[in-house]
């Protein structure tokens, strides 16, 4: 089974390097590793020809023009090659048994479409800081197989939990039936909307081991916005999606716990501005039932903490006049 890794990369020239170094010293090797160039401005294309000369496997494909983040994507979507392929991310660091457990995993199910792994959190340095958040219910075995339903039903109780770089999926499948990266429509949910997609298509696996160190920098984009954010979470754009209307109806309860959280988010990112005006006018448009609150936080230890959150910003709302 031949398994390829796409990498996206622009401007990556601090890490990307490490990530290549990673992908090519795997136990069970890539067929193909293909860096995706989106005319970078700087050495990113540079390290990737010098490692070319010691990395038989390793192709650069460099785009004319800056293409944009979304067609770059897309790009790797349609021309996934072998068997499976991951779109890896030019910061992360792959495990020396990433490729393995994978194929390992696809061999054994025929009716998986994707699957995904555990990962460790990294930060700017490289050094392991964490685990990335997973439902308890991810946790108990070895390996997992969720059927459409059940995957889209945690999806509604948890938010996005997949690690995307981890997602390996099958080649055909992505080029057939995914084909693009739709950043237009859900901007930083776009992965998620791919994790709906590939569900037409199969099972979603998981893999309950650390194959993938995933960096989160404080100086990175998506730890900036949700430190500032008071706009509505993009993954609304894929729970609440018209195409979506028969699961938002199944887990109206579900999904209403999760406006609420946001909504609290939200709340404390004005909080932080501490600006009395901004506070004042903050408005908590989303539907608030206390029993339906308390009923859906005592369903998991992180339903719990965000109720605890939910429920302590919202007394703080409720006060914000006096604040």
């Amino acid at each position: 089974m031949l398994i390829t890794a796409s990498v996206p990369a622009y401007n990556s020239e601090s890490t990307i390097k490490e990530t290549i170094l990673s992908l090519s010293h795997q136990s069970y090797p890539f067929y193909k590793i293909k860096v995706y160039d989106n005319k970078s401005t700087d050495s990113t294309r540079s390290i990737i020809k010098q490692l070319m000369s010691e990395i038989t496997n390793l192709q650069l494909i460099e785009n004319d023009i800056n293409v944009g983040a979304e067609a770059n994507f897309t790009r790797c979507i349609s021309e996934a090659e072998g068997d499976l392929c991951v779109i890896a991310h030019a910061d992360d660091i792959y495990l020396p048994d990433f490729a393995k457990e994978y194929v390992e995993f696809f061999k054994s199910s025929s009716d998986l479409s994707a699957a995904f792994c555990l990962a460790n959190e990294i930060n700017a340095k490289g050094t392991v800081v964490g685990k990335r958040y997973l439902p308890a219910q991810l946790k108990k075995n070895a390996r997992t197989i969720l059927t459409k339903e059940r995957a889209i039903k945690l999806f509604y109780q948890y938010g996005n939990f997949v690690t995307c770089p981890s997602v390996v999926a099958r080649s055909d499948i992505f080029r057939n039936h995914i084909k693009n990266w739709d950043g237009t429509t859900y901007n930083t949910s776009a992965d998620l909307d791919v994790w709906f997609r590939l569900l037409e298509s199969g099972k979603f696996g998981f893999i309950n081991k650390p194959l993938i160190n995933y960096r989160v920098a404080e100086a990175s984009y998506s730890y900036r916005v949700a430190k500032i954010r008071t706009h509505k979470h993009d993954i609304f754009k894929v729970l609440e999606a018209p195409k979506n209307v028969r699961y938002m109806r199944e887990n109206k309860n579900e999904l209403n716990f999760l406006l609420n959280k946001d909504y609290a988010n939200r709340f404390l990112n004005v909080l932080r501005t501490r600006d009395r005006d901004q506070i004042k006018a903050y408005s908590w448009e989303c539907d608030f039932e206390m029993f339906a609150c308390l009923k859906s936080g005592v369903t998991s230890p992180w339903h719990f903490k965000m109720m605890a959150a939910i429920l302590g910003l919202r007394i703080l709302y409720k006060l914000k006049g006096v604040l």
